[in-house]
């Protein structure tokens, strides 16, 4: 889960585990999209239009690990990215298999 801010009216609201979010209210403006999550790096989203009366999507985006917690494995490419095949290589660290 992760806080997203809303600099320009400061309004915050957490994401649910599937990553979605909701604001209720947010005046019509184009605003930025702060997103934090603990052990990743702080994102901004600029540029985000609010429209009257109508439900938008926030654009996909890649957060960066900023520091491995205790107890994972490091990625599997080095990237700084946590992606598909860096959740296959710990599952086989979880698993033993590796």
């Amino acid at each position: 889960m992760a806080t997203i801010t809303v600099l320009e009216t400061r309004q915050t609201t957490t994401s649910g585990t599937d990553g979605g979010y909701v604001f209720d209210a947010v005046p019509v403006c184009t605003d930025t999209r702060k997103i934090e999550t603990n052990g990743f790096e702080t994102i901004y989203l600029p540029g985000f239009q609010v429209i009257e009366g109508q439900s938008a999507n926030a654009p996909a985006s890649e957060m960066t690990i900023t520091q491995a917690s205790q107890g994972l494995p490091r990625v599997a490419n080095s990237d700084g990215k946590l992606g598909l095949d860096d959740s296959i290589y710990i599952l086989y660290v979880i698993s033993g298999a590796k």
